[in-house]
């Protein structure tokens, strides 16, 4: 990450056909998939200061929901309740 910007914004979207759950002993985020457990470890981060790397705190954290904004002019995104004609994003 660049200096000054929002860790807050890193995200990571994953699909899982079972469970998510957090080992709150390892930090580590655990998920029941189709093929057996996933295990991703406990994320690792830095600052280099003074050319030293400074351990930062990061960690994983179970969001219950997420909102996406902006607008696309692809034909086939994805939608829910695509709103009518006159509200579409137009070019």
């Amino acid at each position: 990450m660049a200096p000054g910007a929002d860790p807050r914004r890193i995200q990571l979207r994953l699909v899982t056909a079972g469970s998510l759950r957090l080992d709150k002993a390892s930090g580590d985020l655990e998920l029941e998939g189709a093929g057996g457990e996933i295990r991703l470890h406990k994320p690792m981060a830095y600052q280099m200061i003074a050319g030293q790397r400074v351990a930062v705190e990061a960690r994983y954290i179970l969001a219950g929901n997420a909102y996406v904004t902006g607008g696309t002019q692809s034909a086939d995104f994805p939608l829910v309740h695509p709103l009518p004609a006159p509200h579409n994003f137009q070019a």
